[in-house]
């Protein structure tokens, strides 16, 4: 027998040949992005350095100034630590963590009520190693959530280990308390997790709403944390202080876990690819037609739609579904035209986006305004434009697909936004552009793309922290076909997930 091997790099279908009943899937992960940032933005650059620019609020920055120091032009950061990736929790509270060459995670900024998780509640202007000498991939924190003055932080191990510190005020730390912690504690449970999420109402009727989501390795969503809506999908309304099992009897690849003003709602993917929502039917964003407000429990989104990927967006209460032929479905609010249907109207049930565009990615900023990359490297955006953040050269709002100037071929959308709107893309070179309001001024503004000062171009290479590739082997039926979705979150053959996080190829290797 010979061994026969297919690489997708991109999703489609496999169709098993005849007398062929098991095949080894291999993913090669992507590297992971460098980059973080609201109204500051930190990355890693090709020269081996990583680079800040932007509000040093709190000494962020870990280059030994403790007070709030602009600039306006990268300046090397981290007082030269190598590091595999930068994740931000800067708004308010301003903190970044730095995952080090060396395997140790290093934080540095404001320390409100422990959130830099090393033992204490002091400030640090330099790179601090986080207690317990744990090896994370990926650091969440409530602050991402653009909510001042809210700490809860999560650190995911390479093996799928969660720990938690910061607040705890409802139980959102996951181990079993509600007393703050200012050191990692694992979250109960012995779950493995391939995702993890923060939602937050901080202007709930019934006080500051934090609910937090896990993604298993196996394919159940657990949820813990705030639940005076019924959010959590646990069929009631009770606060968890451990991680409860959504109920259905689901095996998910993915979800989207969103928080407005006063509530949550949550949006998920099940292995066929069928979106499912509940919490709060905030402006439309359950995208089940509405006819109860509030709900517990899992229910269908309208249509029968299948998606490989879904974008769901708090401040902007808009949901985006990419399916796997590269049409993008929205609903939600559409106050500024984000939903790309031509008009300004809410919708509660998914409509395809015009413009016959074939996407490959949808990114919300969460503040009215989307953008969408295409099989053919272009950038499009729709929706808020008050500060140029759209970069179609002007400030007026779009509500259809509007090629973002500037000829580039670009990669993707990087980092985050500011209050004010503060795109960033990369170009398939690695260059770094921005516009709309300059980090945190409206003063200083671009309607269109212009490149990072310093020219420095985004390191994106083999050498990135994340997990090996895994073989998965899967029993199959000669003659039935299988889908092969690649996703930047979670992939999958069939209905078997074979990768967490950005992959860029899946292998299906059998004999025959």
């Amino acid at each position: 027998m010979a061994t026969a091997i297919q690489t997708f790099t991109a999703t489609g279908t496999w169709t098993a040949p005849a007398g062929v009943t098991t095949v080894v899937v291999t993913p090669t992960y992507a590297p992971f992005d460098q980059y973080a940032g609201l109204v500051a933005f930190a990355f890693n650059a090709t020269n081996g350095s990583v680079y800040g620019f932007g509000q040093n609020a709190a000494g962020a920055f870990g280059n030994g100034i403790g007070t709030l120091v602009d600039s306006t032009s990268p300046i090397v950061i981290a007082q030269g630590l190598k590091t595999y990736k930068v994740f931000s929790g800067v708004n308010t509270v301003a903190s970044f963590f730095y995952i080090g060459k060396d395997g140790i995670t290093y934080a540095a900024g404001s320390n409100l009520e422990g959130s830099l998780g090393i033992g204490d509640t002091t400030p640090r202007s330099v790179p601090t190693a986080v207690l317990g000498g744990l090896s994370f991939k990926e650091i969440i924190s409530e602050n991402d959530q653009g909510v001042p003055n809210r700490t809860t932080t999560f650190g995911l191990t390479t093996n799928g280990d969660l720990f938690a510190w910061g607040n705890n005020a409802i139980g959102q730390l996951g181990d079993g308390t509600t007393v703050s912690k200012s050191s990692p504690v694992r979250v109960l449970g012995g779950l493995k997790f391939k995702k993890v999420q923060i939602a937050v109402a901080p202007s709930n009727i019934a006080g500051v709403q934090t609910s937090c989501f896990g993604l298993t390795t196996t394919g159940q969503i657990y949820a813990w944390g705030g639940n005076v809506d019924g959010q959590l999908g646990t069929g009631d309304t009770t606060n968890r202080t451990s991680p409860a099992l959504v109920i259905g009897g689901q095996t998910w690849t993915d979800f989207s876990a969103i928080g407005t003003g006063s509530q949550v709602a949550v949006l998920a993917l099940n292995s066929s690819g069928v979106a499912y929502s509940w919490g709060v039917d905030i402006s439309g964003i359950r995208g089940d037609g509405g006819a109860v407000f509030k709900t517990s429990s899992p229910g269908l989104v309208s249509g029968g739609h299948t998606f490989v990927k879904l974008v769901a967006v708090g401040k902007g209460s808009s949901a985006y579904g990419l399916k796997s032929n590269g049409e993008v479905w929205s609903w939600g609010q559409n106050i500024n035209g984000q939903l790309g249907l031509n008009d300004t109207t809410f919708r509660n049930v998914p409509n395809q986006i015009i413009g016959g565009l074939t996407a490959t990615n949808v990114f919300s900023d969460g503040l009215g305004s989307a953008f969408i990359t295409t099989q053919s490297n272009q950038l499009y955006a729709l929706g808020r434009n008050i500060y140029g953040n759209l970069g179609v050269g002007d400030v007026t709002p779009r509500s259809s697909p509007a090629l973002v100037l500037g000829g580039f071929s670009w990669k993707k959308m990087i980092g985050g936004v500011g209050g004010n709107g503060f795109p960033k893309a990369v170009t398939n070179g690695g260059a770094i552009y921005f516009w709309g309001a300059f980090y945190s001024s409206v003063t200083d503004t671009r309607s269109s793309p212009v490149i990072m000062p310093g020219g420095l171009t985004l390191k994106e290479d083999a050498e990135s922290f994340g997990p090996m590739p895994s073989r998965t082997q899967i029993t199959v039926v000669p003659g039935t076909s299988y889908a092969v979705t690649i996703s930047d979150k979670i992939s999958t053959f069939g209905k078997v997930s074979v990768s967490s996080g950005a992959i860029s190829s899946l292998t299906i290797e059998y004999d025959q």
